[in-house]
């Protein structure tokens, strides 16, 4: 299931939403315009997700949900993740130029305890979506960043990010028998499931969103 959940959900990353009736696609969209607007007016936008070879003079940067896709499941359990990311910041800080803001977005993990039922589902989704295995903590990110970025602030979109998931379960609800006839029950009935399960852990406060504006550090 984890080669066809790309489709059946093409982009699992977080909707920003008004009040207003929005559509999904909407949503997803406002999330790009928000994180350019948190960047500043630089001109040259340099993506944390892609960062280039050689030299650079970038005045802004975007990292959206690119965080937890940096970190292999096995560095976060040895410890080596904070590693990665502040190689990852030092690196964006070596290319960009003094009074550059970068905004980010990354799905972090909480710290309530679960119950077993809790523990099993999500044992099972993170087999088939290894993602989820990465997720970050808040203060992780700001450790790693600490020596070449300022966190300014951080916002959290988990209330966004909930309503996320209910929308593409609604999807998938609605196509279900051409989804069926095209994947395979087997494959339909593991996406829906890995995406209740998802939105059960936003909604029990086990999983969030966090978005956060870092100035360069220019000592």
């Amino acid at each position: 299931m984890n080669a066809v959940f790309p489709t059946l959900v093409p982009d699992h990353r977080c909707g920003f939403w008004t009040d207003g009736a929005d559509e999904l696609e909407k949503a997803l969209r406002r999330r790009a315009d928000v994180l350019r607007e948190a960047a500043g007016e630089g001109t040259r936008l340099l993506d944390l997700a892609a960062l280039p070879d050689g030299d650079g003079a970038f005045d802004a940067v975007i990292g959206d949900q690119c965080l937890e896709h940096a970190v292999t499941p096995e560095q976060r359990l040895r410890g080596q993740h904070l590693g990665v990311l502040s190689r990852l910041f030092a690196r964006a800080h070596a290319l960009t130029v003094p009074g550059t803001r970068m905004a980010l977005t990354t799905l972090t993990a909480g710290r309530l305890p679960r119950s077993a039922a809790t523990n099993r589902a999500l044992v099972d989704v993170v087999r088939e979506i290894p993602l989820w295995r990465r997720c970050l903590r808040p203060e992780d990110v700001a450790k790693a960043c600490g020596r070449w970025w300022e966190v300014r602030e951080v916002d959290t979109h988990q209330h966004d990010y909930a309503r996320t998931a209910l929308a593409w379960l609604g999807r998938l609800h609605d196509r279900e028998a051409p989804l069926r006839a095209e994947f395979g029950d087997q494959c339909y009935a593991a996406c829906l499931r890995a995406v209740q399960t998802f939105a059960g852990a936003i909604e029990d406060n086990q999983l969030s969103l966090v978005r956060l504006t870092l100035w360069r550090t220019d000592q």
